[in-house]
């Protein structure tokens, strides 16, 4: 989130993602889907941004800047030693 803020040139005490959006994703968790550990996990903060964008523009502002980060392009870690570049440059799980 803060570097979607950096991106778009967003002051970093700029909440976008409103608690009223955030409080009945993490209760689905919990109270239907068996989580027991509320926090939003990378995919559902994007959701929630993506709701959000829907009647907050500075939300819409910051979700415009994912293509900046490669957001459809995840790479697993480089330090993760299930992962191997292979020389195709494409990665492998060995």
């Amino acid at each position: 989130m803060n570097a979607l803020k950096a991106l778009g040139g967003i002051q970093k005490d700029i909440h976008l993602i409103s608690p009223i959006v955030i409080e009945p994703i993490q209760n689905l968790k919990i109270k239907h889907l068996g989580n027991r550990n509320p926090r939003l996990h990378t995919d559902e903060i994007l959701v929630a941004l993506s709701i959000s964008a829907a009647t907050n523009p500075t939300a819409e502002l910051a979700l415009r800047q994912l293509p900046k980060l490669g957001a459809a392009r995840p790479i697993p870690p480089s330090s993760c030693p299930m992962w191997t570049r292979a020389p195709s440059a494409s990665w492998e799980s060995t």
